[in-house]
């Protein structure tokens, strides 16, 4: 996200329709990357990662490899998570390889919801693809995030133009995504991970072979073999304590279809824009708790018949709620 933040303060100004549009993606985001840089991805002892996971030094080159290799707009970041495929007959053009898989449906109304959004919004200051041609602080926006910001990837051929509306609706509505989509990811960790066995971050040893001593022992008495090869209590305990920081919610988050200023805009056809999108955000709650009441969809509550999905129900209140789906990555 950083990059395109950074585009947008140098190349954008405070008033520009796109400015306005992508401002609250940005909210906090400066302050936790630097947060991260100085606790969580710089080296060992410091570095959370380094310090309390298998892959000990090498835990962000193999994050590096992976960004390096995931060709950020070959498909719509959508498609590469939820396990979709192409079908002409569905209103959006795809569909879901199976219903009952939480996240994706949930993801696939607000996705939607957000590119509808954002498409009203552009309608309303271009009119035209030569607007968008001609439009010199835009032009100037995305060719730094290309050549800047991804200068080692500013040759990939799957880069979008940004020459035609069509375009840069699909890459504004990326850039929402970028930050909508970390919430799921974020915000859900602390329940499953927080008890240190359910998801352990570092093993110091191989799963044993059949027939070895080391199987033998691990069948004696499991309990003790997973205490001994897992991570150590104090190793437990900072990555405890690190997702249930990164799990809470603040007073102040600014959730999707909300903004915290209520002067942010005087156009009242942006407004008229915005209060449709956060009608229809409030309209994919109501949908996500029917979901959740179905007692079909099995998936939602799982073995442990919880409450139903809710990462990526739009709004929260604070704290530990395992939902709420802010604008931005801040935490």
């Amino acid at each position: 996200m950083e990059p395109f933040l950074l585009a947008c303060h140098r190349q954008l100004s405070a008033m520009h329709p796109i400015c306005v549009l992508l401002s609250p993606c940005w909210t906090n985001t400066m302050r936790i990357n630097a947060n991260a840089r100085a606790t969580l991805i710089n080296a060992a002892p410091v570095g959370s990662l380094e310090a309390s996971f298998t892959p000990g030094r090498y835990n962000m080159e193999l994050n590096s490899v992976a960004y390096d290799n995931c060709g950020a707009w070959t498909r719509s970041p959508y498609q590469r998570i939820c396990l979709t495929e192409p079908d002409r007959n569905e209103p959006r053009g795809v569909k879901l390889v199976f219903e009952d898989y939480p996240f994706a449906k949930d993801a696939l109304d607000v996705w939607n919801t957000s590119k509808e959004y954002v498409s009203n919004y552009v309608d309303l200051f271009y009119s035209r693809d030569k607007q968008v041609q001609e439009d010199v602080e835009l032009q100037a926006w995305w060719k730094e995030i290309r050549e800047v910001g991804h200068g080692d990837k500013k040759d990939e051929p799957w880069w979008p133009s940004c020459q035609t509306k069509e375009s840069l609706v699909d890459i504004l509505t990326t850039v929402l995504w970028i930050g909508i989509s970390h919430s799921p990811v974020n915000f859900g960790q602390y329940a499953y991970g927080g008890f240190t066995l359910n998801y352990p971050p570092l093993t110091r040893e191989l799963i044993p072979e059949p027939n070895t001593p080391e199987y033998k022992e691990m069948l004696f008495n499991f309990e003790r073999y997973m205490l001994r090869t897992s991570s150590s209590p104090q190793q437990a305990v900072s990555i405890m304590t690190t997702m249930m920081v990164l799990s809470n919610h603040a007073d102040d988050e600014e959730y999707i279809g909300q903004r915290n200023e209520t002067n942010w805009t005087s156009d009242p056809r942006v407004k008229a824009v915005f209060d449709k999108y956060a009608q229809q955000v409030r309209d994919i709650e109501r949908k996500i708790e029917q979901r959740n009441a179905d007692p079909q969809l099995q998936n939602r509550r799982g073995a442990l018949k919880t409450p139903g999905y809710t990462l990526m129900y739009p709004t929260s209140g604070r704290g530990l709620t395992g939902k709420g789906v802010p604008w931005s990555i801040s935490i």
